[in-house]
């Protein structure tokens, strides 16, 4: 039995050791030499220049901000159509199905709509309100709302389903109000399909180059929207593969923590 098993895994672990494991060994490797073509050893000094540049950190605190906004108004948008749904008292698949359209249409599609439309309204947003946003930050973070707030719904919708309404009625029998129930009850019984949610936001966010690379058309996009994806693309064709190996080892070192996070988490919700 232990013989098949083992036999099982083999395409697994070559899988792993394919596109993984010799991955992350070549880039280690191209990290701690100078360039393609010399390749002296410099030890850590690739890790320490892009610990200075500036860009490398403008680009990771970009990508951290529109991942955070905009992971936070879905969020938002989510919870206020599920108390919609649980004063409804079911859910509204039609309506449904038209918010999960955005995600199905392809990217190229909708930019056009953002670009011409929704542009000049968020440029006169942040003249008027300037502690808002930046236009640019705002024409991404509505671009990621429309689009992944469906999704995001459909995860909540599918948890609501689930529940026993039994403690619901309980509780409203006992003169306890929509509000309370919906905060004390039904928002921590949807605590792991929020977390789910929240998890495909964030990994969705993190992804955010391609949105923002058709919104503007160009490698070198406003600075409010130059994230990490920018930073290493630029370096990737400039054929600086030692930079560009040390800031992808430094952002899976800056990434451990909240995977460790992310891990307690979804612990702590399945206990």
């Amino acid at each position: 039995m232990k013989k098949k098993l083992l036999l099982l895994s083999v395409p697994g672990m070559l899988g792993v050791a394919a596109f993984y494991l010799l991955p992350g060994l070549a880039a280690v490797y191209y990290a701690v030499i100078d360039n393609l073509f010399r390749r002296s050893f410099v030890g850590l000094e690739n890790i320490a220049g892009v610990l200075a540049n500036e860009n490398f950190w403008l680009s990771v605190w970009n990508l951290l901000r529109i991942c955070a906004v905009s992971t936070a108004g879905v969020m938002a948008a989510c919870v206020l159509l599920l108390f919609l749904v649980y004063l409804r008292g079911r859910v509204p698949y039609g309506i449904l199905l038209l918010l999960l359209f955005p995600f199905f249409m392809p990217t190229a599609s909708w930019v056009d709509i953002f670009q011409s439309r929704l542009l000049p309204v968020l440029e006169s947003c942040s003249v008027r309100l300037p502690f808002l946003l930046s236009s640019s930050e705002l024409l991404v973070s509505a671009l990621f709302l429309w689009r992944y707030t469906g999704v995001c719904l459909a995860v909540l919708a599918a948890g609501y389903g689930t529940l026993d309404r039994d403690i619901l009625e309980a509780a409203a029998a006992e003169g306890a109000g929509r509000m309370l129930c919906f905060r004390k009850l039904l928002l921590p019984a949807l605590g792991k399909y929020l977390l789910l949610a929240a998890l495909f936001c964030l990994s969705q966010g993190i992804q955010i180059f391609r949105e923002i690379y058709f919104l503007f058309g160009t490698d070198y996009p406003p600075k409010e929207v130059y994230t990490l994806h920018f930073f290493l693309n630029n370096h990737f064709f400039r054929l600086n593969y030692q930079t560009l190996s040390a800031a992808s080892i430094l952002v899976i070192v800056l990434l451990l923590p909240a995977f460790a996070l992310v891990g307690r988490l979804a612990g702590r919700e399945e206990g």
